[in-house]
């Protein structure tokens, strides 16, 4: 049976963690960024007749990340997608947390509670809309926890990005002398995600500087460098495997860098005021945690990359913007931040110890009222983002194409219409999100990119003639359009109308 403290302490840490997930908040599931990550899981899984969708034959770099969301929706349903989330975010609370206090070394509960309490005021929906109200033309985003280019381990739904939570209580466990733990959380987060295998390759080389520090045996680093990358073996091979065979061409790389995400991979497009924020930010974490285990592991990352980064910029390799060698810094930036506030806050508040440990209870329950309050404001948020998605403007138009069982459809879209495939459980011709990685997948989508532009330019021209030649010889039988491009072509027939969309059949 539970002692009384020990369940005090249980209790304690699952409110702590109820208020970090309550207060970050979250979107509802199957919206924008989830459809390129969940689109393979759900379509194997039998989800609508995704299975028909094209983007299935081109190479999965997320293969692992496929059969969770498989298995996940075969076994227990789209509600674990929200469960999986909850879990990530407070692995992501407890380890952030946990560092930070051993960095401090600190045996104080209300100073542990304290910078647990400013871990989730930071990021919680009323201090992010706060912050960004106030400095958000001169920031891209949240500055307490994301890093450049956009790039951010948490974001507010369940996709492969998530994952990078595991890099924190890697970065624990190694500063508990527990090394090989660290590598299985590197290995994991790198198996789910691929595109951290820069990130997981800088942070063990940190890892083994750090034990040739301590131990200076060759034989076991050998050991621990050989275990490390029997971790990562299979979605290092499997990635590998994919370059071989789909090397990008010139063509390629110009379509993902400076057509599909100029604002990650370009850094004349991201870099800002924030950037540089930041890069001080990490400076100063550099400073307060020197000649710790803490130093190593933040200065080697950040060394790599922003030497990749320079090199980039002056020579624009093309292939260093599409490893985003600069992705580093959103485990760098929560990590620096936040522990130069916890040093700050010990700094000002241990010489009142005595007193804050005489008024812990009243300090508690102000704390507890103003966690429950941003607890509210974030399951506020999750209960808007849900009313706003479900009245957006196309919500109707797809309720009718989900409801819709014929499963040899095949839509042509606007482009921007991300959460199509997974609100209706239909394939499309094309999106703009859902970009393949591989060579071929990349060229086939930027043509099928263009060939919907100009079947829109024809549309707005109201060309029949010409609008026949073009879909004839193109992969859907039907169109979704606006309501302003209503166009009479006896090759069409009008299915759905709304005051915002059409949704046409092509007759053959």
């Amino acid at each position: 049976m539970l002692n009384s403290n020990l369940l005090y302490k249980i209790l304690f840490a699952i409110f702590l963690c109820l208020a970090f997930i309550l207060s970050h908040s979250f979107d509802p599931i199957y919206t924008s960024g989830q459809t390129a990550h969940l689109v393979r899981g759900l379509a194997e899984a039998g989800y609508g007749s995704l299975s028909n969708d094209w983007l299935l034959t081109t190479s999965n770099n997320l293969f692992f990340f496929s059969l969770l969301i498989k298995y996940t929706y075969i076994i227990f349903g789209e509600i674990f997608f929200y469960i999986y989330f909850f879990i990530l975010l407070a692995i992501y609370f407890i380890f952030l947390s946990l560092i930070c206090n051993h960095f401090l070394r600190n045996n104080s509960e209300i100073i542990f509670f304290l910078i647990c309490s400013f871990i989730i005021f930071c990021h919680s929906k009323f201090s992010i809309n706060w912050f960004l109200d106030l400095l958000g033309i001169y920031l891209h985003g949240p500055l307490f926890y994301e890093g450049s280019a956009g790039t951010y381990l948490l974001g507010s739904v369940f996709q492969p990005g998530v994952f990078g939570v595991f890099l924190l209580a890697s970065i624990y466990f190694f500063i508990l002398r527990k090394p090989y733990i660290a590598s299985c959380f590197i290995g994991l987060t790198c198996i789910m995600h691929p595109t951290y295998l820069f990130s997981g390759a800088v942070i063990t080389f940190s890892y083994i500087f750090l034990l040739y520090r301590r131990e200076k045996k060759l034989l076991n680093l050998l050991k621990y460098s050989l275990f490390s990358l029997f971790l990562v073996s299979p979605i290092l091979f499997l990635t590998i495997s994919i370059l071989a065979n789909n090397t990008f061409s010139q063509e390629a790389l110009n379509i993902q860098v400076n057509f599909r995400a100029p604002h990650h991979h370009l850094i004349k497009e991201w870099f800002g005021y924030d950037d540089i924020i930041k890069i001080v930010i990490i400076l100063l974490s550099l400073l307060v945690t020197y000649k710790k285990d803490l130093f190593y592991i933040i200065f080697f990352p950040f060394l790599f990359a922003s030497f990749f980064t320079l090199f980039e910029f002056y020579f624009n390799t093309g292939f260093l913007s599409v490893l985003m060698p600069w992705r580093v810094s959103a485990l760098l930036m929560p990590l620096s931040f936040f522990l130069l506030s916890s040093f700050t806050i010990n700094l000002l508040l241990k010489r009142y110890i005595v007193f804050l440990e005489r008024k812990k209870l009243t300090i508690q329950l102000l704390i507890f009222s103003f966690l429950i309050y941003f607890s509210f404001i974030g399951v506020n948020q999750y209960l808007f983002m849900t009313t706003h998605y479900e009245n957006k403007n196309y919500t109707k138009m797809m309720q009718f194409v989900l409801n819709n069982n014929n499963n040899e459809n095949t839509y042509l879209i606007p482009t921007n219409l991300d959460e199509f495939r997974l609100r209706t459980g239909k394939p499309v011709f094309v999106d703009f999100h859902a970009s393949p990685q591989n060579n071929q997948g990349k060229l086939e989508w930027y043509n099928r990119i263009k060939k919907t532009e100009k079947i829109n330019e024809l549309l707005n021209e109201r060309d029949c003639e010409l609008l026949l030649n073009e879909i004839s010889v193109n992969q859907f039988t039907h169109m979704v359009l606006f309501a302003s491009q209503d166009i009479e072509c006896e090759f069409l027939e009008k299915e759905y109308k709304d005051d915002y969309y059409i949704i046409t059949k092509i007759i053959n």
